[in-house]
Protein backbone atom coordinates (compact mmCIF):
# COMPACT_ATOMS: atom_id res chain seq x y z
CA UNK A 1 0.00 0.00 0.00
CA UNK A 2 1.22 3.41 -0.56
CA UNK A 3 1.60 6.06 1.83
CA UNK A 4 0.29 9.31 0.28
CA UNK A 5 1.08 12.56 2.29
CA UNK A 6 -1.82 14.54 3.33
CA UNK A 7 -0.03 17.91 2.60
CA UNK A 8 1.43 17.47 -0.67
CA UNK A 9 -0.79 14.69 -2.30
CA UNK A 10 2.36 13.02 -3.34
CA UNK A 11 3.34 9.38 -1.76
CA UNK A 12 6.41 10.23 0.81
CA UNK A 13 6.91 13.39 -0.38
CA UNK A 14 6.12 15.31 3.49
CA UNK A 15 7.73 12.24 4.97
CA UNK A 16 11.29 13.05 2.24
CA UNK A 17 10.83 16.68 3.67
CA UNK A 18 10.56 15.98 7.25
CA UNK A 19 13.29 13.05 6.98
CA UNK A 20 15.26 16.26 5.25
CA UNK A 21 14.48 18.95 8.03
CA UNK A 22 15.36 16.17 10.17
CA UNK A 23 19.07 15.91 8.12
CA UNK A 24 19.89 19.41 8.06
CA UNK A 25 18.87 19.99 11.48
CA UNK A 26 21.42 16.87 12.30
CA UNK A 27 24.53 18.76 10.12
CA UNK A 28 23.31 22.30 11.25
CA UNK A 29 24.00 20.77 14.79
CA UNK A 30 27.36 19.14 14.41
CA UNK A 31 28.94 22.34 13.11
CA UNK A 32 27.35 24.51 15.50
CA UNK A 33 28.99 21.89 18.05
CA UNK A 34 32.52 22.24 15.27
CA UNK A 35 32.48 25.89 15.51
CA UNK A 36 31.90 26.50 19.34
CA UNK A 37 34.35 23.37 19.92
CA UNK A 38 36.76 26.18 17.64
CA UNK A 39 35.98 28.65 19.80
CA UNK A 40 37.30 27.27 22.43
CA UNK A 41 40.62 26.26 21.35
CA UNK A 42 40.90 30.23 20.05
CA UNK A 43 39.85 31.34 23.47
CA UNK A 44 42.53 29.17 25.22
CA UNK A 45 44.78 30.04 22.83
CA UNK A 46 43.92 34.23 22.90
CA UNK A 47 44.15 33.90 26.57
CA UNK A 48 47.69 32.29 26.78
CA UNK A 49 48.85 35.47 24.23
CA UNK A 50 47.01 38.27 26.77
CA UNK A 51 49.04 36.52 29.51
CA UNK A 52 52.25 36.46 27.78
CA UNK A 53 52.05 40.68 26.82
CA UNK A 54 51.06 40.65 30.46
CA UNK A 55 54.13 39.29 31.65
CA UNK A 56 56.30 41.75 29.22
CA UNK A 57 54.58 44.48 30.42
CA UNK A 58 54.57 44.13 34.29
CA UNK A 59 57.47 41.90 34.37
CA UNK A 60 56.40 38.87 36.00
CA UNK A 61 57.56 35.46 34.93
CA UNK A 62 55.41 33.42 32.78
CA UNK A 63 57.42 30.29 32.17
CA UNK A 64 55.37 29.14 29.55
CA UNK A 65 55.17 28.55 26.04
CA UNK A 66 52.04 30.93 25.25
CA UNK A 67 54.11 32.75 22.21
CA UNK A 68 53.79 28.84 20.28
CA UNK A 69 49.85 30.25 20.63
CA UNK A 70 50.46 32.06 17.25
CA UNK A 71 51.50 29.52 14.99
CA UNK A 72 48.09 27.42 16.37
CA UNK A 73 46.27 31.17 15.13
CA UNK A 74 47.74 30.75 11.88
CA UNK A 75 47.14 27.01 11.15
CA UNK A 76 43.71 27.30 12.79
CA UNK A 77 43.12 30.81 9.75
CA UNK A 78 44.59 28.01 6.83
CA UNK A 79 41.91 25.21 8.00
CA UNK A 80 38.69 27.97 8.87
CA UNK A 81 39.73 30.04 5.50
CA UNK A 82 40.07 26.70 2.97
CA UNK A 83 36.85 25.58 4.87
CA UNK A 84 35.10 28.37 3.50
CA UNK A 85 36.26 29.42 0.53
CA UNK A 86 38.23 26.74 -1.14
CA UNK A 87 35.38 25.43 -3.30
CA UNK A 88 33.88 29.23 -3.91
CA UNK A 89 37.65 30.03 -4.64
CA UNK A 90 38.02 26.93 -7.23
CA UNK A 91 35.01 26.73 -8.79
CA UNK A 92 35.34 30.21 -9.77
CA UNK A 93 32.15 31.70 -8.00
CA UNK A 94 34.24 34.02 -5.71
CA UNK A 95 37.02 36.08 -7.43
CA UNK A 96 40.28 36.20 -5.95
CA UNK A 97 39.90 40.09 -5.38
CA UNK A 98 36.73 40.01 -3.77
CA UNK A 99 38.40 37.29 -1.27
CA UNK A 100 41.22 40.18 -0.73
CA UNK A 101 38.57 42.76 0.06
CA UNK A 102 36.69 40.13 2.42
CA UNK A 103 39.83 39.33 3.96
CA UNK A 104 40.54 43.19 4.68
CA UNK A 105 37.39 44.34 6.05
CA UNK A 106 37.97 40.94 8.40
CA UNK A 107 40.98 42.27 9.54
CA UNK A 108 41.41 45.86 8.81
CA UNK A 109 39.11 47.32 11.90
CA UNK A 110 41.52 45.38 14.58
CA UNK A 111 44.73 46.67 12.94
CA UNK A 112 43.11 50.34 13.03
CA UNK A 113 42.63 49.68 17.12
CA UNK A 114 45.32 48.45 17.58
CA UNK A 115 47.26 51.19 16.09
CA UNK A 116 44.94 53.44 18.24
CA UNK A 117 45.94 52.00 21.57
CA UNK A 118 49.43 52.00 20.84
CA UNK A 119 49.77 55.26 19.68
CA UNK A 120 48.12 56.28 23.07
CA UNK A 121 49.66 54.18 25.10
CA UNK A 122 53.34 55.44 23.44
CA UNK A 123 51.92 59.24 24.04
CA UNK A 124 50.61 59.09 27.88
CA UNK A 125 53.31 56.12 29.20
CA UNK A 126 55.10 56.55 31.98
CA UNK A 127 58.29 55.60 31.02
CA UNK A 128 57.74 55.64 26.92
CA UNK A 129 59.98 53.11 24.74
CA UNK A 130 59.00 55.15 21.32
CA UNK A 131 60.22 58.55 21.04
CA UNK A 132 57.61 60.92 20.12
CA UNK A 133 59.37 61.71 16.50
CA UNK A 134 58.89 58.28 15.59
CA UNK A 135 55.27 57.77 16.33
CA UNK A 136 53.44 59.54 12.95
CA UNK A 137 56.23 57.31 11.35
CA UNK A 138 55.40 54.18 13.00
CA UNK A 139 52.20 55.01 13.07
CA UNK A 140 51.47 54.96 9.38
CA UNK A 141 53.89 51.75 8.64
CA UNK A 142 51.76 49.64 10.86
CA UNK A 143 48.21 51.07 9.66
CA UNK A 144 49.90 50.40 5.83
CA UNK A 145 51.66 46.91 7.84
CA UNK A 146 55.00 47.97 6.56
CA UNK A 147 57.73 47.07 9.39
CA UNK A 148 59.03 50.51 9.73
CA UNK A 149 59.85 50.06 13.29
CA UNK A 150 62.87 47.65 12.11
CA UNK A 151 63.97 51.20 10.49
CA UNK A 152 64.21 52.89 14.00
CA UNK A 153 66.41 49.91 15.35
CA UNK A 154 63.18 48.53 17.55
CA UNK A 155 60.97 45.96 16.21
CA UNK A 156 59.22 45.87 13.69
CA UNK A 157 55.69 46.96 14.82
CA UNK A 158 56.71 48.66 17.82
CA UNK A 159 53.87 50.92 17.81
CA UNK A 160 51.61 47.90 18.63
CA UNK A 161 53.95 44.81 18.96
CA UNK A 162 51.33 42.20 18.57
CA UNK A 163 50.35 43.72 14.81
CA UNK A 164 53.22 41.52 13.37
CA UNK A 165 50.78 38.58 13.37
CA UNK A 166 48.08 40.22 11.66
CA UNK A 167 50.36 41.69 8.49
CA UNK A 168 51.61 38.19 8.16
CA UNK A 169 48.06 36.88 8.39
CA UNK A 170 46.93 39.30 5.63
CA UNK A 171 49.96 38.28 3.38
CA UNK A 172 49.01 34.66 3.71
CA UNK A 173 45.55 35.19 2.89
CA UNK A 174 46.53 36.63 -0.29
CA UNK A 175 48.92 33.87 -1.04
CA UNK A 176 46.27 31.43 -0.52
CA UNK A 177 43.75 33.81 -2.62
CA UNK A 178 45.98 34.32 -5.53
CA UNK A 179 46.67 30.42 -5.38
CA UNK A 180 43.60 28.54 -4.61
CA UNK A 181 42.27 28.09 -8.49
CA UNK A 182 45.34 25.98 -8.98
CA UNK A 183 45.07 22.40 -8.74
CA UNK A 184 48.31 20.63 -7.29
CA UNK A 185 48.98 17.35 -6.91
CA UNK A 186 49.05 15.33 -3.20
CA UNK A 187 53.02 15.20 -4.43
CA UNK A 188 53.30 18.81 -4.50
CA UNK A 189 51.57 19.68 -1.39
CA UNK A 190 53.51 17.09 0.74
CA UNK A 191 56.83 18.89 -1.08
CA UNK A 192 55.70 22.22 -0.09
CA UNK A 193 54.90 21.45 3.46
CA UNK A 194 58.15 19.28 3.33
CA UNK A 195 59.92 22.51 2.42
CA UNK A 196 58.48 24.68 5.00
CA UNK A 197 59.29 22.35 7.96
CA UNK A 198 63.00 21.60 6.85
CA UNK A 199 63.11 25.50 6.50
CA UNK A 200 61.69 26.40 9.83
CA UNK A 201 63.91 23.39 11.77
CA UNK A 202 66.77 25.18 10.34
CA UNK A 203 65.17 28.61 11.61
CA UNK A 204 64.63 27.33 15.17
CA UNK A 205 68.18 25.99 15.12
CA UNK A 206 69.32 29.45 14.36
CA UNK A 207 67.50 31.25 16.72
CA UNK A 208 67.32 28.52 19.38
CA UNK A 209 63.39 29.34 19.66
CA UNK A 210 60.64 30.34 17.44
CA UNK A 211 59.45 33.18 20.00
CA UNK A 212 60.99 36.47 18.13
CA UNK A 213 60.62 34.99 14.67
CA UNK A 214 58.31 37.26 12.44
CA UNK A 215 59.03 40.84 14.50
CA UNK A 216 62.31 41.31 16.51
CA UNK A 217 64.77 42.30 13.94
CA UNK A 218 65.07 42.47 9.99
CA UNK A 219 65.96 38.70 9.54
CA UNK A 220 63.63 36.99 11.76
CA UNK A 221 61.12 39.43 10.32
CA UNK A 222 61.78 37.52 6.84
CA UNK A 223 62.10 34.49 8.89
CA UNK A 224 58.92 34.97 9.76
CA UNK A 225 57.42 34.60 5.93
CA UNK A 226 58.44 30.53 7.03
CA UNK A 227 56.40 30.34 10.13
CA UNK A 228 53.30 31.37 8.64
CA UNK A 229 53.68 29.33 5.92
CA UNK A 230 53.71 26.23 7.40
CA UNK A 231 51.45 26.55 9.87
CA UNK A 232 48.92 28.31 8.02
CA UNK A 233 49.76 25.76 4.78
CA UNK A 234 49.29 22.61 7.57
CA UNK A 235 45.82 23.95 7.83
CA UNK A 236 44.53 24.56 4.42
CA UNK A 237 46.11 20.73 4.15
CA UNK A 238 44.07 19.43 7.47
CA UNK A 239 41.03 20.83 5.70
CA UNK A 240 41.93 19.61 1.92
CA UNK A 241 43.20 16.16 3.14
CA UNK A 242 39.94 15.31 5.30
CA UNK A 243 41.81 14.87 8.18
CA UNK A 244 39.55 16.71 10.60
CA UNK A 245 36.86 14.33 9.82
CA UNK A 246 39.41 11.09 9.96
CA UNK A 247 40.07 12.39 13.61
CA UNK A 248 36.14 13.64 14.06
CA UNK A 249 35.52 11.04 16.75
CA UNK A 250 38.16 12.22 19.34
CA UNK A 251 36.02 14.11 22.56
CA UNK A 252 37.02 17.90 22.10
CA UNK A 253 38.43 17.52 25.67
CA UNK A 254 41.50 15.88 24.63
CA UNK A 255 42.88 18.51 21.97
CA UNK A 256 41.79 20.76 24.31
CA UNK A 257 43.82 19.76 27.03
CA UNK A 258 46.60 18.99 25.04
CA UNK A 259 46.47 22.74 23.94
CA UNK A 260 46.53 23.86 27.94
CA UNK A 261 49.51 21.60 28.36
CA UNK A 262 51.28 22.75 25.15
CA UNK A 263 50.85 26.02 25.86
CA UNK A 264 51.03 26.49 29.53
CA UNK A 265 53.18 23.54 31.26
CA UNK A 266 57.22 24.12 31.32
CA UNK A 267 59.11 20.84 30.05
CA UNK A 268 62.75 20.21 30.79
CA UNK A 269 63.43 20.00 27.02
CA UNK A 270 65.48 22.24 24.58
CA UNK A 271 63.23 25.26 23.65
CA UNK A 272 64.11 25.25 20.21
CA UNK A 273 63.35 21.28 19.66
CA UNK A 274 60.24 22.19 21.55
CA UNK A 275 59.27 24.87 19.55
CA UNK A 276 59.94 23.09 16.30
CA UNK A 277 57.69 19.58 17.51
CA UNK A 278 54.91 21.59 18.44
CA UNK A 279 54.37 23.59 15.35
CA UNK A 280 54.75 20.06 13.43
CA UNK A 281 51.80 19.21 15.65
Amino acid sequence: MQAVSQKTGHPLIGCKRRLGNVTSGSRAGKLTNHIAFLDELRGVAALSVVLLHASQIFGFSLGSYAYLAVDFFFCLSGFVLANGYDQKLRSGGLRSSAFFLKRLARLYPMIVVGVAVGVLAAVFASEPHISLHDIPILTVGALLLLPLGLLAGQEAFSINSPLWSLCFEMVASVVYGSAARRKIRLWGDVAFLAFFAVALFQIVGIEGTIGPVGFSNWRTFLEGFVRVGFSFFAGVLIFRWNINHRVGRVPPQIPLFILIVVLFLPFSVPRGLYDFSVSLL
